[in-house]
């Protein structure tokens, strides 16, 4: 499966431990002598230690406070002979035995024993058996679990796959939390049928019935306001134009370096068209206008470019369903949905032309 790239502005993750008490006694095992003091750190904030133990008899063990536990992805870290923060990097057994390209340096903790084991296929490497919740995070390493292509057989396939892999683990509460990051992208229809695979425990999660709620509620053809917006000049402009068959809206941000890789495929897609087929727009969620600005100057894009005040940011990324980015919206020219992407790769530029082909007929 090709690997989209896109940045995630919001990373919902898991944790899914199964004690019921406040505090948790976490052992982890570790075979290697050189050892012998491990930090326990958030995977995304790593040079921050949550917890730190000592080795007792090749055992580390953790003790802590549930409450502290955040949602979230972890890593484990021991100081080198410069006393430097070194993660331990993990071989993905789940995909392959021996292949450095699934190198992980992170787990999820849903049991209260982990073991650590250096790995007999990669030197400098070890391996983790963490429980259920890691295995399905090494299962989708490689795949943007819940995101469907808007070709149909690409999208059936996908699908066929995500279900396949809900029946396998229907107990994981992180998959769910993948559905979510992609949940824009998916019909009403699919994702009831995806959600319907997770066993009664999960349902109960608060998270799931959040986004069981979203489902239900979902509009699969919604018709987005016109908004206005101010570009360059701090002139306000319509997002879509009413003249255009078909209008692409981009959002992106200067700190985005998939975003920027896909301008010169953008700029290609602009020169191809009249302005009475396609009206392109793109819109920042840049926090500093200064660095929004500098991006513009630098790209060079001639097609009109607008940023999202501060005060009504969270607002309309929840509006639009902003998760990640480069996020593409095709619409109308009454401001109907026809289409959406997340990210990009090698094919997304075809099926941006494909999309924009189809309603120009």
């Amino acid at each position: 499966m090709i690997q989209k790239s896109y940045f995630f502005l919001f990373i919902l993750v898991c944790f899914a431990c199964r004690e019921t008490s406040k505090d948790i006694q976490l052992k982890i095992e570790i075979q290697d002598s050189s050892v012998n003091e491990l930090y326990l750190t958030d995977a995304y904030n790593w040079e921050n230690p949550i917890s730190t133990a000592k080795k007792v008899n090749s055992l580390f063990i953790f003790q802590l406070r549930k409450k502290d536990l955040a949602e979230s992805i972890y890593s484990l870290s021991y100081k080198n002979e410069e006393g430097k923060l070194k993660k331990l990097n993990f071989y993905n057994h789940v995909l392959s035995n021996d292949s450095q390209k699934y190198v992980v340096d992170a787990f999820l903790i849903d049991s209260s024993y982990i073991a650590v084991t250096r790995s007999k296929q990669l030197n400098g490497y070890y391996t983790i058996k963490a429980g259920m919740e890691t295995e399905v995070f090494f299962k989708t390493q490689m795949m943007n679990f819940g995101y469907l292509d808007a070709d149909l057989s690409k999208r059936t396939e996908q699908f066929q796959l995500y279900t396949h892999i809900i029946n396998n683990y229907q107990g994981s509460i992180f998959l769910p939390k993948k559905l979510n990051e992609n949940k824009s992208t998916l019909k009403k229809a699919e994702l009831a049928a995806l959600l319907n695979g997770f066993n009664s425990k999960v349902s109960k999660n608060n998270s799931f019935q959040v986004l069981k709620k979203y489902a239900e509620s979902k509009n699969d053809n919604p018709v987005f306001e016109n908004y206005k917006f101010e570009n360059q000049l701090g002139i306000a402009t319509e997002i879509y134009s009413s003249n255009a068959k078909v209008n692409m809206i981009v959002f992106w941000a200067s700190w985005c370096a998939p975003c920027r890789q896909e301008i010169p495929e953008l700029k290609k897609i602009a020169a191809k068209y009249k302005p009475n087929q396609l009206n392109i727009v793109s819109i920042s969620i840049d926090d500093s206008r200064k660095s929004w600005l500098s991006a513009v100057a630098a790209e060079q894009m001639n097609w009109p470019q607008l940023i999202i005040p501060e005060n009504k940011r969270q607002q309309l990324k929840e509006q639009f369903e902003v998760g990640a980015i480069p996020y593409t919206l095709f619409l109308d020219s009454k401001g109907k949905l026809i289409s959406r992407f997340i990210g990009n790769d090698q094919n997304t530029v075809l099926e941006y032309e494909q999309i924009i082909n189809e309603n120009l007929k």
